[in-house]
């Protein structure tokens, strides 16, 4: 480290190239975010679908779109935990870095974000919709194998 080349405020290429990769990967985290539930959404919408429009012909084909759905929920949720536990890494070694080279970005945005209890963060956010959509799906499910019934108005 001794002889790494310092650079812009005193910032050695090293710390530099770090800082850039994690701000890098803070913006790829978001896009795959919006994308899994893209995808999450996309088939839920599709679910209800074909729920919606009588393409279901038997309580099989029923249990098993309800059961894809909600796996489908299950899977993007764990996807999402996932990238939460990798993003507080690289977020972690951006306040190091920012902490030893005097910077403020990440830190300045985090406390504008984290003084506020609204709005929520994506994980938070994320987690909620998952669990729920699930859960909706898990009830369906419970509905077509006959374990529960739903009164005959909430069904019309």
């Amino acid at each position: 480290m001794c002889d790494e080349k310092k650079v812009d405020q005193g910032i050695t290429d090293r710390d530099k190239l770090e800082y850039q990769e994690a701000m890098a990967m803070h913006r790829a985290d978001s896009a795959l975010r919006r994308q899994g539930l893209a995808f999450a959404s996309g088939i839920q919408v599709l679910v209800i679908a074909a729920f919606s429009k009588s393409v279901i012909t038997s309580p099989f084909q029923s249990f098993t779109l309800a059961s894809l759905a909600c796996l489908v929920c299950l899977v993007s949720w764990n996807q999402d935990l996932r990238l939460s536990k990798y993003i507080s890494t690289y977020e972690t070694r951006m306040l190091e870095i920012e902490q030893l080279n005097n910077l403020r970005l990440m830190s300045l945005a985090e406390q504008e974000v984290d003084q506020k209890w609204f709005p929520l963060s994506n994980k938070t956010c994320f987690g909620i919709l998952y669990k729920l959509t699930a859960l909706g799906w898990f009830l369906t499910i419970l509905v077509q194998v006959g374990l529960i019934s739903l009164p005959g108005e909430f069904l019309r």
